[in-house]
């Protein structure tokens, strides 16, 4: 891990060079929820100026990587990568890596309207933040199909865990509070089971929370049973069945897809998961600034930078950072007003 450095956005370069070993240091940049109006400003200026989108999936099979070559990603699966940024990459032929938690996608075939459907685009924006924000299997699926999306995983859930023994609070009568609205699940203790709880019941004593991938969870007291401290063995296992069945799930879900990239949720993951996502077929690491290497980790790792600093890989430290600058303060006002640029 490192901290946030403002040279990282100013010099993608050098950042890259610098941390990316076996692949080539294409720059590669990081996108959640979308806005047509940021993103379609971003795909034609990469038009423009003739720069070749790859994936990850690319890389890895050798393909060949111009200096002016650039890896677009998006994390979680919210609607918008369907209903906006898919249809901006159909329109200027450009392609995308897709890092999906599999368990919390819309169990459903259908297609919603996009932008190239006449929606109105502050439609589409509140699609995230309503009742259906996630992709639907169909829209995964056709996306899968137009050869511009390259499928890999997020983990099973992109899940939280219990990291403490006292309580914090309680879910109250509207499921909250809970994080993202109730969009990322609680693993939680059912008939004995680890299980993800995307909406916990009203009253549920809540703990200190963190990413289910990083370290031990506290197992909440059951039935009578005391709470405690899941084992080194049982967090591994949990891992373990994590990571397999993510690649397991989406592989199943997509005809094509060959699931082979992990992005751990939440920039943060156990030392001993690199180890674990190579027992289970993964084969390289991508993650989320700030954390940008793997060091001594038995898979290599790719890392990515934030989406809006785009501009000053190209257009230079100077134009391209008052443009990120511009960019920033957009980014900064949507998160504010709840969105995950």
């Amino acid at each position: 891990m490192t901290t946030r450095q403002p040279q990282h956005f100013l010099f993608p370069g050098r950042f890259f060079e610098a941390r990316v070993g076996a692949l080539p240091a294409v720059p590669a940049y990081q996108y959640h929820q979308f806005d047509p109006q940021d993103f379609g400003e971003i795909c034609s200026a990469l038009e423009r100026r003739r720069i070749r989108t790859l994936t990850f999936s690319d890389l890895m099979n050798g393909a060949d990587a111009p200096s002016r070559s650039v890896l677009l990603t998006a994390d979680d699966g919210w609607s918008s990568v369907w209903s906006i940024a898919f249809p901006l990459l159909r329109r200027h032929g450009f392609r995308m890596t897709l890092f999906l938690p599999p368990d919390t996608l819309e169990e459903s075939e259908e297609r919603r309207p996009g932008l190239d459907d006449g929606c109105p685009e502050a439609e589409l924006i509140a699609r995230d933040h309503g009742d259906r924000p996630l992709l639907t299997w169909g829209e995964v699926r056709a996306m899968q199909a137009s050869g511009l999306i390259d499928l890999q995983s997020h983990s099973s859930h992109h899940g939280l865990i219990f990291v403490s023994e006292g309580v914090v609070g309680e879910v109250d009568a509207q499921g909250r509070p809970f994080p993202v609205d109730g969009h990322v699940p609680l693993v939680m203790q059912i008939a004995g089971n680890a299980v993800p709880v995307l909406r916990p019941n009203p009253g549920t004593p809540l703990r200190e929370l963190g990413a289910a991938l990083q370290g031990r969870r506290y197992i909440e007291p059951t039935n009578g049973n005391p709470g405690r401290w899941e084992t080194e063995a049982e967090r591994r296992a949990r891992h373990r069945e994590d990571l397999a069945h993510s690649k397991a799930s989406l592989e199943a879900h997509v005809p094509g897809a060959s699931v082979r990239v992990l992005s751990p949720p939440w920039g943060d993951m156990h030392p001993e998961l690199p180890a674990i996502a190579g027992e289970v077929g993964f084969e390289l690491l991508v993650l989320g600034y700030p954390f940008t290497r793997g060091d001594g980790a038995p898979l290599p790792a790719y890392p990515r930078l934030f989406g809006d600093a785009i501009w000053t890989w190209m257009d230079g430290p100077f134009q391209g950072g008052l443009r990120w600058w511009r960019n920033r303060r957009r980014s900064l006002a949507r998160r504010r007003a709840g969105a995950i640029p």
